[in-house]
């Protein structure tokens, strides 16, 4: 009978080994399974999170021009040229380049500073048209950068026309049209009075 009390004794902690055993391997395993999950949350939450920021600069592009068209101060911009010297206004002399680095000094330009610039988001902002023969063509108006891979972008039209006038450089019209100035745009409508339709894009992105 003592043989029989010694091995229920031996069994009993065989059992108590296996049991620990297993509780510790469920531990382990749930673990890893928690810890998968954290990884797993983290990940989907940063990319989430970057997603929420480029979609709210894309907004925040897309209200200034929404709000520039509402006041009438994107087609000034696009007319802020000085006829003579090819080039809009006040650009520093001496520089060889024919676009801003901030916003111009206009309405629109004023604008793209107060919401943009606030926000410490770089901007650019180029004009596009189609000419005569049918190309499109481009000028910078803003450059404040090479934009990065997550740029986010937001465009707008304006037309132009014939009788439309450039401004000068304290803002007021002078007396030139449109259809005889010498202008970055070409009249893509020479028999109409249509000059041209300018397609303006904010590229928006942080720094």
């Amino acid at each position: 009978m003592p043989g029989t009390r010694g091995s229920n004794g031996f069994g009993a902690r065989a059992q108590a080994f296996t049991l620990e055993a297993v509780v510790a391997s469920v531990v382990v395993l749930g673990s890893l399974l928690f810890a998968l999950q954290v990884a797993g949350v983290t990940s989907l939450t940063a990319s989430t999170s970057n997603q929420q920021i480029l979609d709210q600069q894309g907004a925040v592009a897309a209200g200034v021009l929404d709000a520039a068209a509402t006041e009438g101060s994107l087609g000034p911009t696009l007319r802020y040229w000085d006829n003579e010297t090819r080039r809009f206004h006040r650009l520093p002399t001496g520089v060889d380049r024919a676009f801003y680095t901030v916003g111009p000094p206009t309405a629109f330009g004023s604008l793209l500073n107060e919401t943009l610039d606030d926000r410490n988001v770089v901007f650019n902002v180029n004009l596009r048209w189609i000419d005569a023969n049918g190309t499109v063509d481009r000028t910078p108006l803003v450059r404040g950068g090479q934009p990065s891979d997550d740029a986010s972008r937001a465009t707008r039209t304006v037309a132009l026309y014939d009788t439309d006038r450039l401004l000068d450089a304290d803002g007021t019209r002078s007396d030139t049209t449109l259809a005889n100035a010498s202008f970055y745009a070409s009249d893509r409508y020479p028999d109409g009075a249509l000059y041209n339709v300018v397609r303006v894009e904010v590229v928006v992105w942080r720094v």
